[in-house]
């Protein structure tokens, strides 16, 4: 049903020895149709199941189908036990090392990244004008990023907001965070992905973060954000 395919991680420096593997497919219409999914869990399904907009539940088992693709392909077939917390997916790799991590949707794509990293989170969002712009970059941007961004004419502007949330949202996954509890407004990213500017958090003050934009599919922003 599914044809999923690798994501180029668009960093061209700085990466560590083994940068996390990302993996992304299409939600496939056929999906949009279907109420059971064979392989899910008994308590996948039933969370299936109970999801009333066929979008959403589409999504749901893409993402549980290609997070056990990404993890096959990154630690191996037989070289790793998935558990869920909250919802949010933990894995640990057979034998000694790190191992971590996450999905992410928006519209039809779905996107899971897997590594033998400390922690690592991932993000897509569709670009798309959204309403009042004031409080949108007032809340998401750091006054720095903004004055770039602004700069820029539509529709790239939306594109440079969407690379900017993507960036925090990956960052927050990979800490755990909810996105209304952290402060997007208090990081600056380059360009480029790097960390230039972080609030008052021991956990973002550490040297071995790394950011990376994604190249997906045209009309998308992702990014990953992991600590090696």
């Amino acid at each position: 049903m599914f044809s999923p395919f690798e994501v180029v991680l668009k960093c061209t420096s700085g990466l560590n020895r083994a940068p996390p593997g990302v993996f992304a497919t299409v939600v496939p219409a056929a999906a949009l149709e279907a109420h059971e999914f064979d392989w899910l869990t008994q308590a996948e399904g039933a969370r299936a199941a109970a999801m009333t907009r066929p979008e959403r539940r589409a999504q749901f088992a893409a993402g549980r189908w290609l997070l056990r693709y990404a993890a096959a392909r990154v630690f191996g077939e037989r070289g790793y036990r998935l558990d869920f917390a909250d919802g949010r997916p933990l894995v640990a790799a057979a034998g000694r090392g790190p191992a971590a991590v996450s999905l992410s949707h928006s519209g039809e794509l779905v996107l899971c990244a897997a590594g033998r990293v400390q922690t690592l989170g991932v993000d897509i969002e569709r670009i798309r004008p959204r309403g009042d712009w004031s409080a949108l970059c007032a809340w998401t941007l750091h006054p720095l990023e903004r004055e770039r961004v602004e700069r820029a004419a539509d529709p790239q502007r939306w594109r440079y907001f969407y690379q900017a949330w993507t960036y925090k949202e990956a960052l927050a996954k990979a800490l755990g965070e909810s996105v209304f509890g952290f402060a997007f407004d208090g990081i600056l990213v380059s360009e480029k992905g790097s960390l230039e500017q972080v609030p008052q958090d021991p956990r973002l003050s550490r040297p071995d973060w790394r950011l990376c934009p994604l190249r997906v599919a045209e009309g998308f922003a992702a990014a990953v954000a992991w600590r090696a």
